[in-house]
């Protein structure tokens, strides 16, 4: 039995009792929702700009090594994300990036 099912038969037991009027019981379902957690479309597209990305902090030529002293970690979170800055240091550059680029994977070679 999940949260819903435990919810509505706790709606249904005040109906029973004469606690509550029967017709609420759509309205508190509605209300209830499916008991699940989810964000709203609108906090999902917030969500990429709270997340950080991979982000060079000089000008990288091609062919370049990606180390310490070339990347960093900002927002948004629209590129590669930061916990896989350490898959990225010891790569090459594919192609001449500027200062403040988020990276993408097409980015390393």
């Amino acid at each position: 039995m999940n949260n819903t099912d435990e919810y509505m038969a706790r709606i249904d037991v005040l109906i029973s009792k004469g606690l509550m009027e029967p017709e609420l019981r759509e309205q508190a379902r509605l209300a209830y929702g499916d008991g699940g957690k989810k964000p709203h479309t609108d906090e999902a597209e917030v969500g990429d700009n709270v997340k950080f990305s991979v982000v060079t902090t000089a000008v990288i030529d091609k062919s370049e090594l990606f180390t310490d002293a070339n990347l960093t970690i900002k927002r948004p979170g629209t590129g590669i994300p930061a916990n896989d800055i350490i898959n990225v240091k010891g790569y090459i550059a594919a192609r001449k990036l500027s200062v403040d680029h988020v990276l993408q994977w097409s980015d390393v070679a």
